[in-house]
């Protein structure tokens, strides 16, 4: 099974290979996607990671499906949590 950082490097190859000529004129997203058990070490790695783009002029946005949903909870008015 190959590592984040390898897998992380075939991304890396991906972006900087660029998509080439498109009709749609839509900009490509790019996703790690890892087992959630290598978690851990993934965000180990952010850091890592995003410096590495960064150096060459790349910005990396992070997106965590686990925040996202937790916003959508904490900012429902009509689930409330509180004892009755």
């Amino acid at each position: 099974m190959a590592s984040l950082n390898e897998h992380f490097d075939q991304l890396w190859h991906l972006i900087r290979q660029g998509r080439g000529l498109s009709h749609t004129g839509d900009d490509p997203l790019y996703y790690l996607v890892f087992h959630p058990e290598e978690m851990l070490d993934a965000k180990r790695h952010m850091k890592e990671w995003a410096a590495k783009l960064k150096i060459q002029g790349w910005t990396m946005e992070t997106f965590s499906m686990a925040e996202a949903i937790k916003t959508i909870f904490d900012t429902n008015e009509f689930r409330d949590l509180r004892p009755r």
